[in-house]
């Protein structure tokens, strides 16, 4: 089977989530789009955001309305602990709830209200279970797929140079 674009590869079910042949393994987000001053907001547990625009029309083509579950995925290397502030920078607030040493990093498990989600560390981040953080991922890198059936939504976009 010749795939002309890697976006048209659909992702593998597995139960309610997506999931993905490559490494690192993408973060995953309950959560529903609603309508709010003109724009569209991912909202969670704690959480609502502005999508960006290309991320509305996509929502809206599909024809996804406020009341379907949605995922919204962030690769590992684009979520972090929140040390400096985008633009288009999203925090969460979660505690954390394991911590595994890698060669060069440390893999953290963050509890953020009813989702867990992953990010590397530095090993001199003195980071310990129960702790209280805050991680960051810029909505740009966010992709948002059907909780019912795993498809993608809309991919993340890529940053401008000078939103880097």
């Amino acid at each position: 089977m010749k795939i002309e674009n890697p976006l048209d590869v659909p992702a593998v079910q597995n139960g309610t989530e997506p999931q993905f042949l490559d490494d690192p393994a993408m973060n995953f987000i309950r959560g529903k789009v609603a309508k709010k001053d003109g724009g569209l907001v991912f909202r969670s547990e704690g959480l609502e955001f502005f999508l960006p625009v290309s991320m509305g029309k996509a929502i809206w083509r599909q024809g996804v309305n406020e009341k379907e579950e949605v995922l919204l995925g962030v690769r590992l290397e684009h979520i972090s602990v929140a040390t400096r502030v985008g633009i288009d920078d999203i925090h969460l607030q979660g505690e954390v709830v394991a911590l595994e040493p890698l060669d060069m990093e440390t893999l953290a498990v963050v509890q953020v209200g009813k989702d867990r989600v992953r990010c590397k560390v530095m090993p001199t981040l003195a980071l310990h279970c129960g702790d209280n953080i805050n991680v960051v991922f810029n909505r740009c890198h966010s992709h948002l797929f059907h909780v019912s059936s795993g498809k993608i939504i809309q991919y993340g976009l890529p940053l401008s140079p000078s939103r880097r």
